[in-house]
């Protein structure tokens, strides 16, 4: 006959279930970081490809005239923007064009899926990048 105590059933189960809780929590951490890094990865193409769109916007006359290029900061700002308002509408975006180039920032808000019911909201996720036009060779 057995001598075990009944007040021990079940023990196993509540180990499991801890368990349990723990691989899902590193899966969670696993599975929505990497979101976060491929939505870093994402966000950072954006940010290069709407500064290297401002950076086309060549003032035509002072390229004509000298071959430089030099930058209409108002039409880089412009071009940027809309380019971003397009690709990106859920991105915050700050432009800042001079003469010499532009610098395009992005700001957006990564979801997190398997981490919220542990109370982990979305993520911030940022990138910049700036590019100036190509004088004449």
């Amino acid at each position: 006959m057995s001598s075990r105590v009944r007040g021990e059933d079940g023990q196993a189960a509540i180990v499991l279930l801890m368990a349990l809780v723990v691989i899902l929590a590193v899966a969670g951490l696993v599975i929505d970081g990497a979101a976060v890094v491929t939505g870093k990865i994402g966000l950072q193409a954006e940010a290069d490809a709407a500064a290297r769109h401002g950076a086309e916007a060549v003032d035509a006359a002072a390229f004509e005239a000298t071959g430089a290029g030099i930058l209409d900061p108002a039409a880089a700002e412009d071009a940027a923007g809309s380019y971003v308002a397009t690709t990106c509408p859920t991105c915050s975006v700050s432009v800042v064009a001079t003469t010499a180039g532009v610098t395009v920032s992005l700001h957006r808000p990564q979801p997190t899926w398997f981490l919220r019911p542990l109370g982990v909201g979305p993520v911030s996720v940022a990138a910049s990048s700036s590019a100036s036009p190509l004088s004449r060779p």
